[in-house]
């Protein structure tokens, strides 16, 4: 039995993910804000006050998935200053949420053009496009920056028990793959579409 394409179920659910991403990309946007005017107000903050007494530090529990750890508090000592590690993590995190907006913005150009009943529109394809090799070049560059940030807190607080191993983000990559696989079929998908209307 053929299957119906429900186009009115269809439609509604890509204009409640196309307002979904309209609201989102506003709101990253003011965090985007918030975080670099945080980054320049701390560039200029004396250096003096940033000072920290590691040893008014407790025990410092991490989790990670179902793990607790727990750091002992007689590993910090003396008195660090934290600019230049506030500084990286509010790069790294510019960093990061730049990139999902990235990835925000490319989909919310598709969802629209699905909207206007336009899927195999060559603009399309290039944005897939531009989105897989995005994915392909955060992999490297977002893990670099992440290793960087972990390198620098792990070197402010002096936790040499620590090790950090720079890797790249091979699930970004593979993303970034299949995501330009399907820039190729689309890319075809627009060809076939011409090639269909000329012939009308």
């Amino acid at each position: 039995m053929k299957q119906e394409f429900n186009k009115k179920q269809y439609g509604a659910i890509t204009k409640v993910v196309n307002v979904i991403l309209k609201w989102s990309i506003t709101f990253v946007f003011v965090i985007l804000g918030i975080m670099l005017v945080g980054f320049i107000a701390v560039v200029f903050i004396p250096q003096t006050l940033l000072n920290f007494n590691m040893a008014n530090l407790e025990h410092i529990n991490i989790q990670f998935a179902n793990i607790m750890y727990q750091i002992n508090e007689n590993i910090f000592s003396g008195i660090t200053n934290v600019k230049n590690m506030i500084l990286i993590i509010l790069f790294a995190g510019i960093v990061n949420l730049s990139f999902f907006q990235f990835v925000q913005i490319q989909l919310r150009k598709i969802v629209s053009s699905i909207n206007d009943e336009l899927p195999f529109k060559s603009s399309n394809a290039v944005i897939l496009r531009n989105l897989g090799l995005g994915y392909i070049i955060a992999s490297i560059v977002v893990s670099l920056i992440n290793s960087w940030m972990m390198v620098v807190i792990v070197n402010t607080f002096e936790v040499y028990q620590a090790s950090i191993n720079f890797s790249i983000n091979l699930q970004m990559a593979f993303m970034g793959i299949i995501i330009l696989i399907l820039a190729y079929a689309f890319s075809y998908g627009s060809f076939l579409q011409e090639e269909h209307d000329t012939t009308l």
